[in-house]
């Protein structure tokens, strides 16, 4: 495995706990909507946007 499989197979372990951490910072209405259909994208971007007005502000808390 190259160091690039490795990274990628530590981000494919921490997706199910991403994904709860990001369920448990938003309201319940929000939560329940982001149920993992196509729909629940429209909800995911505005949550994102909300949050991150440009781009540029998204980068700058990239690590956090």
């Amino acid at each position: 495995m190259t160091g690039a499989d490795d990274q990628f197979q530590m981000w494919l372990m921490d997706m199910d706990e991403a994904i709860e951490r990001l369920r448990h910072s938003v309201s319940k209405d929000v939560a329940k909507a982001l149920d993992f259909t196509p729909e629940s994208l429209i909800t995911l971007e505005s949550v994102v946007l909300a949050k991150y007005g440009c781009i540029d502000e998204r980068r700058s808390h990239a690590f956090e």
